[in-house]
């Protein structure tokens, strides 16, 4: 998977940004403290929120941010997010999925759909032989088709789109962190170069 553009508002040192990244290598240069690594902490930010690997990668994130403590880890320290702490904090990536990896992740599906059911009933299944029993059921047969219903709905998108797909996070103050509810996807294609060199000014 490619990170095909980055688009920051309102994210610590970064008032307003977007860059398109090539296939190859990208750089990113500029003076101390112009936001050189802010661009990293928004890309594991957004992954981390919307697409955490781990039940707590959302909570470290935030905790190396300084947005949240382990003794208060529901609340949300706006002013460590954001450069205005009145203004809501957007994180959008657009990323391309290889011709391998839509393979993969397309005879995935019916892992992808138990890890979603599973997602969605939340700590009921911590022992495997619970998760197995509600699967077999016809509850869990009817939750099991309706994930892989959206799977494959999101495949069609993401397919009309050349295999490209949006991830945006919100992050809004007195609210709190957000999606836009589904990834997007855009018709946008761009021609492949060896090397960009993304430049930051003040």
């Amino acid at each position: 998977m490619h990170l095909q553009s980055l688009k920051v508002v309102n994210f610590r040192a970064l008032k307003n940004i977007e860059v398109e990244f090539e296939n190859q290598v990208n750089v990113i240069v500029g003076p101390n403290a112009i936001g050189k690594s802010t661009i990293l902490e928004a890309i594991r930010l957004v992954k981390a929120m919307l697409s955490p690997r781990t039940p707590n990668e959302s909570n470290q994130a935030l905790f190396a941010l300084g947005a949240a403590s382990p003794h208060v880890p529901n609340r949300l320290r706006m002013s460590a997010i954001a450069q205005d702490d009145e203004e809501a904090t957007i994180i959008s990536c657009r990323y391309k999925f290889s011709e391998e990896e839509v393979t993969w992740l397309k005879t995935s599906t019916p892992q992808i759909a138990r890890n979603i059911v599973q997602a969605r009933m939340g700590q009921a299944f911590a022992f495997p032989g619970a998760l197995i029993a509600f699967l077999s059921s016809p509850q869990g047969r009817m939750e099991l088709g309706k994930a892989e219903t959206e799977i494959n709905d999101e495949w069609v998108r993401i397919d009309a789109a050349y295999q490209q797909v949006t991830i945006e996070l919100t992050i809004t103050p007195g609210t709190g962190p957000a999606s836009t509810g589904r990834w997007t996807t855009h018709n946008v294609r761009f021609p492949p170069h060896n090397v960009r060199l993304a430049r930051l000014i003040k």
